[in-house]
């Protein structure tokens, strides 16, 4: 039986808002459209999304977002219900259901935490749900302080053994391939998204099962 493709989708909210600031109807209608396809398609799919901070200050209605790290978290705690009421209201076009998921780092480190969220993802996976997954902000600070959650995306990837991460970018119909056999970072089509399972197999993926066969952070970010 060949192998089901299985990959992360990292958001980062600033792509799916408006000029005012606010989640995009059209944006969001539109990643939920792809996401819907792609698990139409037979492409296992994850979710890891930022946007708990900025949905919480707009729903707290705060004129810009706050400073400091606690405020921050409080607003996190805040926003968290508003991402994935978000999600769940689009998806709901797409008969596709959705399930939040929180974790944080040490979910790697920590075998029984590691067990624990190895079990529920790839049972909602199973399921054909869709896992929306953020950091718990409330107990964890890393990706507030960084301001980036691919380093949360790499080890959704690790825990689920996925082929890839997809990312996002401005423009709607392109999106950046990063595959698990550490071959340069691929930027695709919307149409050949799509077509996941014969885009990976024409760029000749080698599977591989540890975490390091993906980009590390600062190889992503281009940090030095």
């Amino acid at each position: 039986m060949q192998k089901s493709v299985k990959a992360v989708i990292k958001i980062e909210i600033e792509t799916l808002l408006d000029n005012n600031g606010m989640l995009s109807p059209d944006k969001m209608g539109h990643l939920s459209m792809v996401c819907a396809n792609l698990q139409n398609s037979g492409v296992q799919l994850l979710l890891v999304s930022s946007g708990a901070i900025v949905l919480g200050a707009s729903k707290l209605k705060m004129n810009k977002l706050p400073e400091g790290i606690t405020a921050k978290q409080a607003v996190a705690a805040v926003g968290q219900t508003e991402l994935i009421i978000a999600y769940q209201n689009y998806f709901d076009d797409f008969n596709q259901v959705a399930a939040q998921v929180l974790l944080t780092r040490d979910v790697i480190d920590k075998p029984l935490r590691n067990k624990n969220a190895k079990n529920t993802l790839n049972k909602l996976l199973a399921r054909n749900i869709i896992p929306v997954i953020n950091e718990n902000d409330s107990v964890s600070t890393n990706d507030i302080i960084i301001n980036d959650n691919y380093p949360l995306a790499l080890i959704v990837a690790s825990l689920t053994d996925a082929d890839a991460i997809i990312v996002n970018t401005d423009r709607g119909d392109r999106f950046k391939l990063i595959l698990r056999d550490r071959s340069p970072i691929h930027e695709i089509t919307l149409e050949e998204l799509l077509e996941l399972s014969d885009t990976l197999e024409n760029i000749k993926l080698k599977i591989n099962n540890d975490i390091d066969g993906f980009p590390e952070f600062y190889q992503y970010t281009g940090i030095n």
